[in-house]
């Protein structure tokens, strides 16, 4: 740059009158503020460039590192993704953030309640996540359901103890204890007691009435004796008879129980019919007859057993019809059956059935050329079991079903 040399002041001739005395002092100040810019642009030439700066042909220019910070219309910026968790101050990570060994922001979760989905990068809550700690407090009496009858938002459903049931209704819920209370004032079950062996029945406290249900065994079937060189058959034992839901007046702190044993088994090689099922009873009073025993078959004479008869049950009220096999007949509140009769035997390879009684199937007849031992009833009480085929040797019978006897209160 060129330099100027201005002089420290300049001389005028003495002003003669007005005019000349305010020219004089404009050029004087003109002069001195000249004087006073160059003396500033001496001093500017003098500064340098310090830190964060550079100087360029006496042009000064901020110095950016062009990854955090730029220049943009002669401004400085932060730069676009500039700052990165490096630079964040571990003191912007306020509630709900931490930060990451990068320094990055990072949603605080408990992972119990709720968690992170890595797969959308959400926040979501856990399964299992809502105790019933985490729910809303509900009123006493009081669930959480629906009960209008569509689907919708959950409701307040309330729990009513009301032993009457008067204020029962379809929006609402009952106690077990009132539940419990109105059947046992309504004469519905409170308890039950099952028999299927002898036994002893010990009355409940407060309790004067019961009602029993009794089945008798079911008959044996008969064997098959071959005799003669002839095939016998056996007949099939009878079902035992039954009393469904009999009411009985109960006075005694303990009543005797006796379950039927099922009958024995006819043996071939003696000609000993099926035994007859026994009969079950309750107190002594109250019986169930088991089913008849299956006939024997003897080759080369009754080569064919007879049928063992299902047991018989008669009414209690001066009614003395006497039921046949299968007949029902509704007496009070209580239903009588008498058992099925088994089948005959028939020869020619077939083995007859047993009876069934209500509770139990009878024991199966056979199809076959060859031998067969009576077989017993597959499950259920009272049926009669189904005979025996002897074609080249003797062959036994098989033992009926035992009974049982139910009793509720």
């Amino acid at each position: 740059m060129a330099e100027i040399t201005l002089p420290e002041e300049i001389i005028l001739p003495i002003p003669e009158n007005v005019k000349e005395q305010e020219l004089f002092k404009t050029l004087q100040d003109n002069h001195r503020h000249i004087r006073d810019s160059f003396s500033a642009i001496e001093d500017i030439n003098a500064v340098t460039a310090g830190t964060g700066l550079t100087d360029t042909s006496d042009t000064f220019s901020v110095n950016v590192d062009d990854s955090t910070v730029e220049l943009s219309s002669d401004k400085v910026q932060v730069k676009d993704d500039g700052i990165t968790g490096a630079k964040l101050a571990p003191a912007v990570a306020g509630s709900g953030l931490v930060q990451d060994v990068s320094g990055n922001l990072d949603i605080n979760v408990d992972d119990s309640t709720i968690e992170i989905d890595t797969g959308t990068d959400t926040v979501i809550v856990k399964d299992s996540g809502i105790t019933l700690a985490k729910q809303a407090d509900l009123a006493n009496l009081k669930v959480i359901g629906r009960v209008s009858g569509t689907t919708g938002v959950p409701e307040s459903v309330s729990i009513i103890d009301d032993d009457s049931m008067a204020t029962a209704s379809s929006i609402n819920l009952s106690t077990a204890e009132s539940i419990k209370a109105y059947v046992d004032s309504s004469g519905g079950d409170s308890g039950s007691e099952i028999f299927t062996a002898d036994g002893t029945f010990t009355v409940p406290t407060g309790v004067t009435q019961v009602f029993v249900t009794l089945v008798g065994a079911g008959g044996g079937s008969g064997g098959a004796n071959f005799a003669a060189a002839n095939s016998a058959s056996g007949g099939g034992g009878g079902g035992g008879s039954a009393i469904i839901n009999m009411p009985y007046n109960v006075t005694a702190a303990d009543i005797t129980v006796v379950v039927g044993g099922g009958g024995t088994a006819g043996v071939g090689s003696t000609s000993t019919n099926g035994g007859v099922g026994e009969s079950s009873t309750f107190d002594g009073t109250l019986t169930a007859i088991g089913g008849g025993g299956g006939i024997t078959g003897v080759g080369g004479g009754t080569a064919n057993g007879a049928a063992g008869a299902g047991g018989v049950i008669t009414p209690t009220e001066g009614d003395a019809v006497t039921f046949t096999a299968g007949a029902v007949i509704y007496h009070p509140s209580t239903v009588l059956v008498s058992g099925g009769d088994g089948a005959a035997g028939t020869g020619g390879g077939f083995s007859a059935g047993g009876g069934a009684s209500i509770l139990g199937i009878g024991g199966v007849g056979t199809n076959g050329s060859g031998d067969q031992p009576g077989i017993s009833p597959a499950s259920g009480y009272g049926g009669g079991a189904g005979g025996s085929q002897g074609r080249y040797t003797d062959q036994n019978g098989a033992a009926g079903a035992d009974g049982i006897v139910i009793v509720r209160w």
